[in-house]
């Protein structure tokens, strides 16, 4: 993972964007792989869980004991971060204690119709790391919106390859 080139803001609130973060075969990795498909109920919640029965939720590609073989290259991702030298340096870029955190990584791969409703994320929650495949060259108007307290759109994240 490359952290030397990161950018902070500071507005809506303090976040930070990285370009260049993976090698090509972790990106490749992320692409490709096959994420879970059936029925959806868009209902503005990754998982489902407002109005879906959560049905989403069993939808989702986490990164496991179970399945890692399958992900070699994102299973180094995952080692990376649970390093104490790299959890070091996270915790000293967001000011943040990561010693009693841990990793949970999710391959997303939203379909058309897909919606998440502005929300803040539950304080248990210490940090989230979005990295963007975008092999397609899509829309980079399809990032993440940031709000503000009233739920403002402000900001969009780009949705642009390897940031």
């Amino acid at each position: 993972m490359n952290f030397n080139q990161i950018i902070e803001h500071t507005y809506p609130f303090q976040h930070w964007e990285m370009i260049d973060c993976l090698d090509k075969n972790t990106l490749d990795e992320i692409s490709f792989s096959s994420i879970p498909d059936g029925e959806r109920a868009y209902d503005g919640t990754r998982a489902a869980d407002h109005s879906g029965d959560g049905k989403d939720g069993k939808l989702r590609l986490f990164i496991t004991k179970d399945n890692c073989k399958h992900f070699p290259y994102l299973t180094k991702v995952i080692n990376t971060l649970q390093e104490f030298a790299t959890s070091q340096k996270i915790s000293k870029i967001l000011n943040k204690d990561l010693s009693s955190s841990f990793v949970r990584l999710e391959i997303i791969g939203d379909k058309k119709g897909f919606w998440l409703k502005p929300h803040k994320d539950i304080i248990e929650k210490l940090m989230t790391m979005m990295i963007w495949s975008n092999p397609y060259l899509e829309s980079e108007n399809l990032g993440t919106d940031l709000y503000d307290d009233d739920f403002k759109i402000v900001k969009t994240i780009k949705y642009q390859h390897n940031s």
